[in-house]
Parts: C-alpha cells; sequence; structure tokens
C-alpha cells in the first residue's frame, strides 16, 4: 500500500516541475517537414495563479516573408482591460511591441481584434473608450527583410481591471534553421 502511495506522489510531483521556457514552432514553406505551414500554434497557459486571464502567443505565417504575431486573452469573469483602439489618452490600453528590430523587421502599427471591443464610457473619465471583457485575439503583421536567421525580442502589456497592475511579458521571436518560433520566459 505504502509503494503505491509513493509512487503516486512520487509521479505527481515530477509532473509538476517548472519549465524554463514554452516555444512553438511554426515551419516556413521552404521545410520540407512542415506538416501546415499556416496553421498557427499557440501555447497557452495561466501565467500565474493569481492572474485573472489567460494568453496564448502564437506566430501564423502569412507569405513573402510576411507574418501575424498573436495573443489571445482571456479574461475571467469580472476582468477586463482596454484596447488598443482606444484613446492614445489612456495609458495602460493592450500593447504589442518589437523592440530594437536592426532593420530585420517591418512591424504595422494597426492591430487586428476579434471580436471588436465594446465601446462604453468610461465612470473615471466620462470618455469613450474600446472595454475588452471576453476572450479576444490581436494580430499585429510583421515582415522580414531577411531569409538569414534573426532573434528580436518584445513585450505584450496591458492593464488589467479591477486588479489595476500593469501586466508586462517578455518574448523572443526567432527563425533559426528555416523554422519560425515564439518563446516566452516563465521566469
Amino acid at each position: 500500500m505504502f509503494k503505491v502511495l509513493y509512487i503516486l506522489i512520487f509521479l505527481s510531483l515530477s509532473s509538476c516541475s517548472k519549465e524554463k521556457t514554452k516555444e512553438n514552432a511554426i515551419r516556413t514553406a521552404s521545410d520540407p517537414y512542415s506538416s501546415s505551414a499556416n496553421t498557427p500554434r499557440r501555447f497557452n497557459q495561466k501565467l500565474a495563479e493569481q492572474d485573472p486571464y489567460t494568453l496564448a502567443f502564437g506566430v501564423e505565417e502569412l507569405k513573402n516573408n510576411e507574418y501575424y504575431i498573436t495573443v489571445n486573452i482571456v479574461p475571467d469573469e469580472g476582468s477586463h482591460f482596454l484596447s488598443p483602439l482606444s484613446s492614445k489618452a489612456y495609458k495602460g490600453t493592450f500593447q504589442i511591441e518589437f523592440y530594437d528590430t536592426k532593420n530585420l523587421l517591418k512591424v504595422s502599427k494597426d492591430y487586428l481584434e476579434s471580436p471588436a471591443s465594446i465601446v462604453e464610457v468610461d465612470p473615471f473619465s466620462g470618455l469613450p473608450a474600446h472595454f475588452v471583457r471576453q476572450k479576444t485575439t490581436y494580430k499585429q503583421k510583421f515582415k522580414i527583410r531577411s531569409d538569414a536567421d534573426f532573434e528580436v525580442l518584445g513585450k505584450v502589456q496591458f492593464v488589467i481591471e479591477p486588479k489595476c497592475t500593469m501586466e508586462n511579458y517578455n518574448f523572443r521571436v526567432y527563425r533559426k534553421d528555416g523554422v519560425m518560433k515564439i518563446e516566452l520566459p516563465s521566469c
């Protein structure tokens, strides 16, 4: 009986080990081992138990070295955030930002948002704002200016309400040996 308990405890503890990073690959069309080059592959995680939302990141291949970085965000019941479509007067709207691209990427300033956020009057400012209270996908297009391997860092940030905290998540988009990947450090 005790052997069975020890085995069950060992198995449950070993399955809870933390990983250094999570990553997913999108193979480019030039990769002969690609099973479906146009299918976005994502990882989805509740980044911390106290987070009132779930994030999923991905890279979706388009054509001619163009890609979308995709971020799915699912606010928990009662939580919300401001869409990037809100007025620039608001601080803490949802943003995807690439750091120093070294002329490797041309990044669009526009976001695709699906489903569309709901315009409501902000109770604090009295101004209209785009509130997001449901699962929403954001896509931002970028074009790679070279066929060479590369690495670019970036971040996603937004204020989650009613917790009222600025959430920041760094990510790394890179291509190595014809395989496009996105990685989110979990530390």
